[in-house]
């Protein structure tokens, strides 16, 4: 590897880090090497709000924290028979922007987004994306969730359905950050899903605004 017209070193290999950028790509082409069809990755969703009530009550400019949840995308490879799935765990962010597009972001999904960049392509950026809100809750079992929320709505018939997910709160130590008179480490609390989501999912299977738990039948909380 010649430096500067002025030194030359031996290696027996080298890592040539390009990015995304075309100088390192054409650096990369003059010493031999072939590029690869080039995949985009880490990148944020944008999901479909038309006909939705999910997203009904989401508010342009709020930025919603859902603080752990799974994010699933199922696509079939050509020449297998099974389709194959891909997951992804940690916080995502939820938002609304100037043009009313839903943007799903945040660790989970841009994890996602390179984990399946070449199958993501593939489909043309188009698919059903799976997402279990609190998979660090109740074994991550959907069969649990679903015993929970019709235990609930046993014991608390009388509350409104939509009014807030009945899960406790999610708890996340911040070690960056120390408490010095409590000498330990601060604790941040948030809910799993926010109000205004959690509204728009009990319309969606449902449960008209302002009805009780004593409502909703098997088949409506199944569907959450």
């Amino acid at each position: 590897l010649t430096i500067n017209n002025d030194r030359v070193e031996h290696y027996n290999s080298i890592i040539l880090a390009t990015g995304n950028s075309h100088l390192g790509h054409q650096l990369a082409k003059t010493i031999g090497h072939t590029i690869s069809k080039l995949i985009r990755s880490s990148f944020e969703f944008k999901l479909n709000a038309d006909d939705n009530s999910i997203f009904s009550h989401l508010d342009y400019g709020t930025d919603y924290l859902l603080p752990h949840l799974r994010l699933s995308f199922k696509v079939k490879l050509k020449g297998q028979k099974r389709p194959r799935v891909f997951k992804t765990e940690g916080a995502a962010r939820l938002k609304v922007d100037s043009n009313g597009n839903i943007i799903l972001g945040g660790y989970a999904a841009l994890s996602l987004a390179s984990l399946a960049s070449l199958e993501l392509q593939d489909a043309e950026y188009k698919g059903s994306l799976l997402v279990h809100y609190c998979p660090d809750h109740l074994g991550g079992k959907v069969e649990g969730m679903e015993q929970h929320l019709w235990q609930h709505r046993q014991d608390h018939s009388r509350d409104i359905a939509g009014g807030s997910f009945p899960i406790p709160l999610h708890h996340y130590v911040n070690y960056d950050e120390y408490d010095w008179e409590t000498d330990s480490f601060k604790t941040i609390t948030n809910e799993f899903i926010p109000p205004d989501l959690w509204q728009g999912l009990t319309e969606a299977c449902g449960a008209s605004p302002g009805s009780q738990w004593s409502k909703m039948s098997p088949k409506k909380v199944h569907n959450k």
